[in-house]
């Protein structure tokens, strides 16, 4: 029986998620596509999604697979196929994407896209959360001292003094989060910045949900379910534990990257 990560991986391109198809074993994509749904539970609702087809040599039944997709509120925008998958998806009424030359901007197109130029600059919080984007990761697990970084001019944090129980949200636009008691099954925290959990870490933590990148998770008990830093996710399902699983754990990016570093008294 094949892993997941060998039928597909869902990952982020230019704010778009993108489904990038390895099997043409049709069954076992919907069946992966629905376990990733289930375990990330509203993650992805409301996304833009790419179906990346152009691995594969067979084509699939693309009405079908647009219609799982939807029923998990994805709007297909369309697929990313080789010359031999081309006519099909035409044939059914989807627009070809061609990620090889620019994420979401439909074929033909002759220009390439600019070489990003790395810009500092201070941003100012917004007055309501973005869901933020994510994609899939691999993960490093290391025992290294921790050095901390403090970024000047962010927004006052928000502290909150007590355990959070299923169903609860608490969003810290702008600065950073810091919770003092446990966040548990099926609670969520989201911060602009970094996010602080004295406690068991038991649900989903978003971190850098604007897209910071220099944010970092930290926590007392590692146990969640989901966490991300700056649309960079991974989903704690069983098939890879990381070695610094219940305990003192800081969780940073590195090169695109979740590592997470046991804390060390």
């Amino acid at each position: 029986m094949m892993s997941d990560a060998h039928i597909l991986e869902i990952k982020h391109t230019n704010g778009k998620l993108r489904l990038i198809l390895k099997t043409t074993d049709f069954s076992g994509i919907t069946k992966t596509i629905r376990k990733k749904m289930e375990e990330a539970k509203d993650f992805f609702t409301g996304e833009s999604i790419i179906i990346d087809a152009y691995g594969i040599v067979q084509p699939l039944p693309w009405k079908k697979l647009a219609a799982v997709l939807e029923e998990y509120q994805l709007n297909v925008l369309g697929i990313y196929a080789n010359a031999r998958l081309l006519p099909t998806v035409l044939a059914d009424g989807f627009e070809h994407i061609d990620l090889g030359k620019t994420a979401a901007t439909p074929v033909p197109t002759t220009q390439k896209p600019p070489t990003a130029t790395p810009v500092t600059k201070t941003v100012a919080p917004a007055k309501a959360p973005n869901e933020p984007v994510i994609q899939t990761a691999k993960t490093i697990i290391k025992d290294a001292p921790i050095q901390a970084t403090i970024t000047a001019g962010v927004a006052p944090t928000m502290l909150m003094d007590r355990q959070l129980r299923s169903g609860e949200r608490i969003y810290a636009a702008g600065g950073d989060l810091i919770i003092v008691g446990n966040v548990g099954h099926g609670a969520e925290v989201i911060a602009d910045g970094n996010i602080h959990v004295y406690g068991h870490l038991l649900g989903r933590a978003i971190a850098g949900a604007k897209g910071d990148s220099a944010a970092r998770i930290f926590t007392t008990y590692l146990d969640p379910q989901l966490v991300a830093i700056a649309g960079i996710y991974r989903l704690f399902d069983g098939e890879a534990t990381p070695e610094a699983l219940k305990k003192t754990v800081m969780v940073s990016l590195k090169n695109e990257t979740l590592t997470f570093d046991s804390i060390k008294s």
